[in-house]
């Protein structure tokens, strides 16, 4: 279980890592809102991190702590060249639909092993994935939507400061 977690919490880190990325994209394309955003969850999802290695930390697991030095991937920001902001939220939401199953896998783990203290230090992250996931579910249905309409997304991108993550 332990293993399970220190793997989480790098993909977490990388998490971090890709919304830092998206705020240069959206930064680079004018999209202030957005850009700082990304900077906050990518904040949050680095908090997320470090709640795991605590939790480990007290389970005291130091043996199989690790932080990974290599990022897990690119992010191939560079590769949304025509503009569509949809992709880049697509991109968040594949990602975090990705962290979901992990963490449900994480979950089945403990109940198998009897870890009951893992399994219920897991249900803040449960339900703390359904609610990034329906936050950025909505942004890219909302860049979708946008995109099609031919409606102008620097219209939302100013709400983008204030809006949950």
């Amino acid at each position: 279980m332990a293993t399970l977690l220190v793997n989480q919490a790098n993909r977490e880190l990388d998490a971090s890592r890709m919304y830092l990325a998206m705020d240069m994209w959206f930064r680079f394309h004018d999209f202030p809102g957005s850009a700082s955003w990304c900077q906050t969850h990518s904040v949050e999802e680095r908090s997320h991190a470090m709640k795991i290695f605590d939790h480990l930390a007290l389970r005291q697991t130091e043996k199989v702590l690790s932080v990974s030095q290599e990022v897990l991937s690119d992010h191939g920001m560079e590769k949304f060249q025509n503009n569509r902001v949809s992709e880049v939220w697509k991109k968040a939401l594949d990602q975090e639909v990705q962290n979901s199953q992990e963490y449900f896998n994480m979950a089945k783990v403990a109940e198998e092993e009897s870890d009951y203290v893992s399994r219920e230090f897991l249900n803040w992250f449960l339900n703390e994935q359904l609610m990034e996931e329906n936050a950025v579910e909505d942004l890219y249905r909302k860049a979708i939507k946008l995109e099609k309409t031919g409606g102008l997304y620097v219209a939302i991108d100013k709400d983008m400061q204030v809006m949950d993550h």
